[in-house]
Protein backbone atom coordinates (compact mmCIF):
# COMPACT_ATOMS: atom_id res chain seq x y z
CA UNK A 1 0.00 0.00 0.00
CA UNK A 2 1.38 3.22 -0.89
CA UNK A 3 1.18 6.92 0.62
CA UNK A 4 -1.87 9.09 -0.02
CA UNK A 5 -0.13 11.77 0.34
CA UNK A 6 3.17 13.06 1.62
CA UNK A 7 5.38 15.98 3.38
CA UNK A 8 8.90 17.15 3.00
CA UNK A 9 8.58 20.44 4.94
CA UNK A 10 6.73 18.99 8.29
CA UNK A 11 8.17 16.66 10.53
CA UNK A 12 5.05 14.99 11.19
CA UNK A 13 1.31 15.11 9.99
CA UNK A 14 -1.36 13.78 11.99
CA UNK A 15 -4.75 13.71 12.68
CA UNK A 16 -5.93 13.53 8.81
CA UNK A 17 -9.40 13.04 7.91
CA UNK A 18 -11.06 12.59 4.09
CA UNK A 19 -15.04 12.71 3.44
CA UNK A 20 -17.09 14.05 0.92
CA UNK A 21 -19.27 16.92 0.53
CA UNK A 22 -21.62 16.67 -2.23
CA UNK A 23 -18.97 16.21 -5.21
CA UNK A 24 -16.08 17.02 -3.71
CA UNK A 25 -13.46 15.38 -1.31
CA UNK A 26 -11.91 17.36 1.48
CA UNK A 27 -8.52 16.49 3.33
CA UNK A 28 -8.27 17.77 6.55
CA UNK A 29 -4.98 17.01 8.22
CA UNK A 30 -2.65 18.98 10.90
CA UNK A 31 0.99 19.67 10.28
CA UNK A 32 3.55 19.99 12.55
CA UNK A 33 6.95 21.09 13.40
CA UNK A 34 8.70 19.16 15.92
CA UNK A 35 12.58 18.47 17.71
CA UNK A 36 12.25 15.08 16.98
CA UNK A 37 15.58 14.47 19.12
CA UNK A 38 13.53 16.10 21.92
CA UNK A 39 10.14 14.83 20.68
CA UNK A 40 8.21 17.22 20.88
CA UNK A 41 6.24 19.91 19.17
CA UNK A 42 7.37 23.24 18.16
CA UNK A 43 4.23 24.69 15.89
CA UNK A 44 1.17 22.81 14.82
CA UNK A 45 -2.22 23.78 12.72
CA UNK A 46 -5.47 22.71 11.42
CA UNK A 47 -5.37 22.82 7.33
CA UNK A 48 -7.58 21.27 4.74
CA UNK A 49 -7.57 21.03 0.84
CA UNK A 50 -10.46 20.30 -1.44
CA UNK A 51 -9.38 17.53 -3.74
CA UNK A 52 -10.12 15.16 -6.39
CA UNK A 53 -10.18 11.09 -5.62
CA UNK A 54 -10.44 8.53 -8.08
CA UNK A 55 -12.82 6.14 -6.22
CA UNK A 56 -11.83 3.33 -8.49
CA UNK A 57 -7.55 3.01 -7.39
CA UNK A 58 -8.09 6.06 -4.55
CA UNK A 59 -5.21 8.37 -5.99
CA UNK A 60 -5.96 11.74 -5.12
CA UNK A 61 -4.76 14.44 -7.65
CA UNK A 62 -2.94 16.48 -4.83
CA UNK A 63 -0.73 14.75 -3.09
CA UNK A 64 1.57 17.24 -1.98
CA UNK A 65 0.86 18.42 1.72
CA UNK A 66 3.23 21.06 1.61
CA UNK A 67 1.53 23.69 -0.27
CA UNK A 68 -2.09 24.82 -2.02
CA UNK A 69 -4.07 24.23 1.61
CA UNK A 70 -6.46 26.62 3.42
CA UNK A 71 -6.44 27.26 7.03
CA UNK A 72 -9.57 25.26 8.80
CA UNK A 73 -8.91 28.67 11.59
CA UNK A 74 -6.86 31.22 11.89
CA UNK A 75 -6.69 32.03 15.42
CA UNK A 76 -4.54 30.70 18.66
CA UNK A 77 -6.19 27.46 19.72
CA UNK A 78 -7.24 25.06 17.34
CA UNK A 79 -6.50 22.11 16.57
CA UNK A 80 -7.21 17.81 15.59
CA UNK A 81 -10.73 18.56 14.48
CA UNK A 82 -13.02 15.42 14.22
CA UNK A 83 -15.51 15.30 11.70
CA UNK A 84 -18.56 13.45 12.12
CA UNK A 85 -21.74 12.64 8.86
CA UNK A 86 -24.92 13.75 10.09
CA UNK A 87 -26.49 11.41 8.11
CA UNK A 88 -30.38 12.02 9.50
CA UNK A 89 -29.98 15.79 8.72
CA UNK A 90 -27.93 15.12 5.31
CA UNK A 91 -24.69 17.79 6.88
CA UNK A 92 -21.14 17.40 7.92
CA UNK A 93 -20.49 18.43 11.24
CA UNK A 94 -17.06 19.27 13.32
CA UNK A 95 -15.47 19.64 16.77
CA UNK A 96 -11.78 20.75 17.35
CA UNK A 97 -9.51 20.67 20.29
CA UNK A 98 -9.10 24.44 21.86
CA UNK A 99 -5.78 24.64 22.35
CA UNK A 100 -2.26 23.73 20.73
CA UNK A 101 0.50 21.38 21.85
CA UNK A 102 3.03 23.94 22.21
CA UNK A 103 0.93 26.42 23.97
CA UNK A 104 1.77 26.95 28.10
CA UNK A 105 -2.28 27.74 29.12
CA UNK A 106 -3.11 28.48 33.04
CA UNK A 107 -5.43 26.09 33.32
CA UNK A 108 -2.40 23.18 32.66
CA UNK A 109 -0.72 23.58 36.26
CA UNK A 110 -4.68 22.00 37.52
CA UNK A 111 -4.10 19.09 34.94
CA UNK A 112 -6.45 20.10 31.94
CA UNK A 113 -5.73 19.57 28.76
CA UNK A 114 -7.74 22.27 26.69
CA UNK A 115 -11.22 22.37 26.20
CA UNK A 116 -13.51 21.35 23.12
CA UNK A 117 -14.67 24.19 20.39
CA UNK A 118 -18.58 24.49 20.01
CA UNK A 119 -19.76 22.22 17.58
CA UNK A 120 -19.41 23.59 13.81
CA UNK A 121 -21.52 23.06 10.30
CA UNK A 122 -19.19 22.35 7.50
CA UNK A 123 -20.34 23.52 3.77
CA UNK A 124 -18.32 23.96 0.65
CA UNK A 125 -18.83 27.40 -1.38
CA UNK A 126 -16.99 27.66 -4.40
CA UNK A 127 -14.10 25.74 -3.56
CA UNK A 128 -13.67 26.71 0.16
CA UNK A 129 -14.55 25.25 3.73
CA UNK A 130 -17.49 27.27 5.53
CA UNK A 131 -17.66 26.85 9.05
CA UNK A 132 -20.83 28.21 11.15
CA UNK A 133 -22.13 27.07 14.57
CA UNK A 134 -24.42 24.85 14.72
CA UNK A 135 -28.50 26.00 14.68
CA UNK A 136 -28.83 23.77 17.67
CA UNK A 137 -27.02 26.42 20.16
CA UNK A 138 -30.33 28.58 19.26
CA UNK A 139 -32.00 26.88 22.17
CA UNK A 140 -28.94 28.17 24.83
CA UNK A 141 -30.25 32.16 24.03
CA UNK A 142 -31.98 34.14 26.24
CA UNK A 143 -32.17 38.06 27.26
CA UNK A 144 -31.89 39.14 23.99
CA UNK A 145 -31.02 43.16 23.21
CA UNK A 146 -31.18 44.43 20.10
CA UNK A 147 -29.95 47.75 18.41
CA UNK A 148 -29.87 49.06 14.92
CA UNK A 149 -27.36 51.97 15.46
CA UNK A 150 -25.05 54.32 13.90
CA UNK A 151 -22.25 54.44 15.57
CA UNK A 152 -19.50 57.53 15.21
CA UNK A 153 -18.27 57.28 18.46
CA UNK A 154 -16.68 55.11 21.07
CA UNK A 155 -19.56 53.78 23.26
CA UNK A 156 -21.03 51.42 25.70
CA UNK A 157 -24.41 49.74 24.95
CA UNK A 158 -26.79 49.32 27.56
CA UNK A 159 -27.37 45.29 27.78
CA UNK A 160 -24.67 44.62 25.79
CA UNK A 161 -21.97 42.73 28.41
CA UNK A 162 -20.86 39.83 30.07
CA UNK A 163 -18.76 36.49 29.94
CA UNK A 164 -20.90 34.08 28.18
CA UNK A 165 -22.56 35.17 24.90
CA UNK A 166 -23.92 35.61 21.38
CA UNK A 167 -22.76 38.40 19.76
CA UNK A 168 -23.48 39.23 16.03
CA UNK A 169 -23.15 41.88 14.17
CA UNK A 170 -23.55 43.65 10.93
CA UNK A 171 -21.17 46.21 10.33
CA UNK A 172 -21.71 48.60 7.31
CA UNK A 173 -18.60 50.83 6.47
CA UNK A 174 -19.23 52.77 3.56
CA UNK A 175 -18.55 55.85 6.05
CA UNK A 176 -15.78 54.16 8.12
CA UNK A 177 -12.19 52.76 7.82
CA UNK A 178 -12.77 50.20 9.96
CA UNK A 179 -13.32 49.40 14.06
CA UNK A 180 -12.31 48.32 17.08
CA UNK A 181 -14.21 45.66 19.09
CA UNK A 182 -13.19 45.40 22.77
CA UNK A 183 -14.55 42.19 24.46
CA UNK A 184 -14.24 40.77 28.19
CA UNK A 185 -13.35 44.31 29.14
CA UNK A 186 -12.20 45.37 32.90
CA UNK A 187 -10.16 48.19 34.15
CA UNK A 188 -6.68 46.75 32.78
CA UNK A 189 -7.98 43.74 30.96
CA UNK A 190 -9.59 43.88 27.16
CA UNK A 191 -9.51 41.22 23.58
CA UNK A 192 -9.83 43.52 20.64
CA UNK A 193 -10.96 42.26 17.59
CA UNK A 194 -10.18 45.22 14.75
CA UNK A 195 -10.53 45.38 10.80
CA UNK A 196 -8.56 48.06 8.61
CA UNK A 197 -10.40 48.67 5.78
CA UNK A 198 -7.59 49.88 3.68
CA UNK A 199 -5.74 47.21 4.54
CA UNK A 200 -8.23 44.26 4.46
CA UNK A 201 -6.57 42.51 7.85
CA UNK A 202 -9.14 41.47 10.69
CA UNK A 203 -6.86 41.26 13.93
CA UNK A 204 -7.34 39.67 17.51
CA UNK A 205 -5.43 40.66 20.05
CA UNK A 206 -5.19 39.23 23.38
CA UNK A 207 -2.05 41.58 24.94
CA UNK A 208 -4.18 42.31 27.37
CA UNK A 209 -6.49 39.07 27.58
CA UNK A 210 -5.32 38.04 31.65
CA UNK A 211 -3.42 35.36 32.68
CA UNK A 212 -0.68 33.49 30.77
CA UNK A 213 -1.71 34.10 26.71
CA UNK A 214 -0.49 36.93 24.41
CA UNK A 215 -0.40 37.90 20.69
CA UNK A 216 -1.95 38.83 17.99
CA UNK A 217 -3.41 36.63 14.59
CA UNK A 218 -4.76 38.17 11.46
CA UNK A 219 -6.62 37.05 8.02
CA UNK A 220 -7.34 39.01 5.24
CA UNK A 221 -10.77 39.64 5.33
CA UNK A 222 -13.04 41.42 1.84
CA UNK A 223 -15.94 43.30 2.68
CA UNK A 224 -19.43 41.88 1.04
CA UNK A 225 -21.01 45.17 -0.52
CA UNK A 226 -19.24 47.35 1.99
CA UNK A 227 -20.64 44.93 5.14
CA UNK A 228 -18.30 42.27 7.87
CA UNK A 229 -20.87 40.52 9.16
CA UNK A 230 -19.62 38.53 12.96
CA UNK A 231 -21.05 35.92 15.02
CA UNK A 232 -18.90 35.80 18.48
CA UNK A 233 -19.45 32.98 20.72
CA UNK A 234 -17.74 33.90 24.20
CA UNK A 235 -17.63 31.53 26.93
CA UNK A 236 -15.51 31.80 30.59
CA UNK A 237 -11.65 31.46 28.96
CA UNK A 238 -12.69 31.18 24.86
CA UNK A 239 -13.58 33.32 22.19
CA UNK A 240 -14.77 31.67 18.78
CA UNK A 241 -15.40 34.25 15.61
CA UNK A 242 -17.04 33.47 12.71
CA UNK A 243 -16.76 35.91 10.31
CA UNK A 244 -18.85 36.59 7.16
CA UNK A 245 -21.53 33.45 7.43
CA UNK A 246 -17.93 31.17 8.23
CA UNK A 247 -15.94 32.14 5.23
CA UNK A 248 -12.96 32.32 8.23
CA UNK A 249 -13.14 31.96 11.68
CA UNK A 250 -10.63 32.71 14.51
CA UNK A 251 -10.82 30.71 18.08
CA UNK A 252 -8.93 31.76 21.00
CA UNK A 253 -8.39 30.73 24.29
CA UNK A 254 -8.17 34.09 26.71
CA UNK A 255 -7.92 34.03 30.95
CA UNK A 256 -9.91 37.31 31.96
CA UNK A 257 -10.62 38.15 35.79
CA UNK A 258 -14.62 37.79 36.41
CA UNK A 259 -14.98 42.07 35.91
CA UNK A 260 -14.02 41.61 32.75
CA UNK A 261 -17.56 41.60 31.43
CA UNK A 262 -17.54 45.09 29.34
CA UNK A 263 -18.11 45.19 25.41
CA UNK A 264 -16.89 48.40 24.27
CA UNK A 265 -17.23 49.85 20.10
CA UNK A 266 -15.28 51.81 18.75
CA UNK A 267 -15.62 53.25 14.94
CA UNK A 268 -13.06 54.62 12.72
CA UNK A 269 -15.80 56.89 11.30
CA UNK A 270 -19.49 56.70 10.63
CA UNK A 271 -20.83 52.79 11.38
CA UNK A 272 -24.35 51.66 10.52
CA UNK A 273 -24.49 48.52 13.17
CA UNK A 274 -27.16 45.88 13.21
CA UNK A 275 -26.31 44.22 16.79
CA UNK A 276 -28.18 41.13 18.20
CA UNK A 277 -26.53 40.18 21.77
CA UNK A 278 -27.90 37.27 23.89
CA UNK A 279 -26.88 35.32 27.31
CA UNK A 280 -26.02 31.75 26.75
Amino acid sequence: MGSLATSNTYQMIECPDMFRMGDKYILFYCPQYRDNEKDIPLKSFSVYKVIDLDETTGEIDDKNLDENYFMMDYGFDFYAPQIMQDEKNNRCLMIGWLAMWESEMPEQEEGWAGMMSIPRVLEVKNNKVYSLPIPELKKLRKNNVNYDVNLVQNCILEGINGDCYELNTVFDLTKANGFNLKLRVSENEETVISYDKNSKIFKLNRDKSGKGVTGEREVKVNLQDEKISLQIFSDYSSLEIFINGGEYVISSRIYPTQEATGIVFEPMGEIKAKIDFYEI
